[in-house]
């Protein structure tokens, strides 16, 4: 399912509200994976898809926050079930490699991996350490879509990040449980308008203990408008074929409307100058027409 940009020019991504499993024990874990990769290669064969993004919690569960609980599985185990099931279905995959399973770790992270099944680019949220954050944030993704990893965990998440800036897709993906649709919803269209870029925007979905999750997973395109949204079902789905020509065909017009802004602003600027110096007598002082130097 691998292709260039010259080949219609669009990319198929796929958004899963994925439910957040139980996960106590080591074949509980194992269990996940192995149905972490069939979800992905059934995504992949149902829809045309060249990217599946899954929320943080969906692979591994949450962690007790305790502490004390031993690590039941590592992200690298993960990865060796996944790793497999995108080379096989020819598909890249944007997967969290923390929370319930692994060590217990304040910090987030999450890798993508390409179409052969191979970790190409890894984020990690907060000061940490590990694989992730040794990884480029930003990289050619599907179909030469410079991709970007990015966590929501803030009131206004993502929007001021810089490492984002160049980004034309934005993989987000929510770390707090209840987070509202909202909320939800409205940061993925307001990262989307103000970078310019295509985001898609995941957010688990189910409830364990007094933790919720609403969903609300979605696909929106550069200029702010949604493209695809889920409800608060678990495994409700979401797919849309995104254009690179049109993205930066869209960029390309916004950076030449904004050098217009620039270059007007600019030469009112100097028709001011000029005028003001203009407009007073030898030996006058500006702003104060009535007052001579003797």
């Amino acid at each position: 399912m691998s292709f260039e940009v010259g080949d219609g020019g669009t990319v198929g991504v796929v958004v899963v509200n994925q439910l957040v499993p139980t996960v106590r024990t080591r074949t509980d874990a194992r269990l996940s994976y192995f149905r972490t990769a069939g979800v992905v290669s059934g995504l992949a064969g149902a829809y045309r898809a060249d990217l599946v993004v899954l929320p943080e919690y969906g692979v591994h569960g949450i962690g007790t926050g305790t502490g004390e609980r031993p690590a039941l599985a590592f992200p690298e185990e993960a990865l060796d079930v996944l790793g497999p099931a995108c080379a096989a279905a020819g598909v890249w995959l944007a997967v969290s490699v923390s929370a319930g399973a692994t060590r217990d770790d304040p910090s987030h992270r999450m890798v993508l991996l390409d179409d052969r099944g191979t970790v190409v680019a890894g984020h990690v949220s907060g000061p940490a350490g590990g694989d992730a954050a040794r990884r480029p944030r930003i990289v050619d993704g599907p179909g030469g879509l410079r991709t970007a990893l990015a966590f929501a965990d803030g009131p206004r998440p993502a929007l001021t990040d810089p490492g984002l800036r160049e980004a034309e897709l934005v993989i987000l993906c929510w770390t707090a449980p209840g987070a509202g649709p909202s909320r939800i919803v409205q940061a993925a269209r307001g990262l989307a308008w103000t970078n310019g870029c295509y985001v898609a925007s995941a957010n688990a979905a189910g409830t364990v203990g007094s933790r919720q999750w609403v969903g609300h997973s979605s696909l929106v395109g550069h200029d702010g408008r949604v493209l695809g949204l889920c409800g608060g079902i678990d495994y409700e789905v979401q797919h849309a074929e995104l254009s690179v020509p049109g993205l930066r065909a869209a960029r390309s017009r916004r950076a030449d409307a904004g050098r217009a802004v620039a270059d007007s602003v600019r030469r009112g600027s100097l028709s001011r100058l000029a005028a003001a110096r203009g407009s007073h007598t030898p030996g006058s002082i500006p702003g104060k027409a009535d007052t001579y130097v003797r």
